[in-house]
């Protein structure tokens, strides 16, 4: 996700310099005066971009330290993915419901992030996960699971 919002946010930036320097560079105009206004207007645009995407990018830089910040405490296990259902917010996002049994002889049952999707565009596909057993992290603290493969 990430790499998804720089991603964005550097291409958007270099869209609007090439625009602007095709708009400043008009033959039989003074270039000068059209290039100083392209910069200007690059500058502005720019200056936007950055104050709308910068902060999904420190969102998920944020989310990812916090991921990484406890990873030592975090219990490995296995579970089979046989329980899908769709996500509340975006109907396309399926995630699993999973149960095991931790080294306490607990009995947890807890949601995975809606990671899948039934689209044929889509890296995690249902078909491909559907009742199979994959590998997650349980997260005491945070009382989640974080699916690892």
């Amino acid at each position: 996700q990430i790499k998804v919002w720089i991603g964005v946010l550097c291409g958007t930036i270099g869209a609007l310099f090439l625009m602007c320097l095709f708009a400043g560079a008009q033959p039989g105009t003074d270039g000068k005066s059209d290039m100083k206004t392209a910069f200007e207007i690059f500058g502005i645009l720019t200056a936007s971009f950055t104050v709308i995407f910068l902060p999904f990018v420190f969102y998920y830089v944020w989310q990812y330290l916090k991921l990484f910040r406890h990873c030592e405490s975090y219990e490995l296990y296995e579970v089979m993915l046989d329980k899908p259902d769709t996500s509340v917010f975006y109907r396309g996002a399926i995630y699993y419901r999973v149960s095991f049994v931790t080294e306490q002889d607990e009995y947890i049952t807890l949601d995975t992030k809606p990671l899948w999707s039934g689209s044929g565009s889509s890296d995690l596909q249902l078909e491909k996960y559907n009742n199979r057993k994959v590998r997650v992290l349980y997260d005491r603290e945070n009382a989640r699971v974080i699916v690892v493969g």
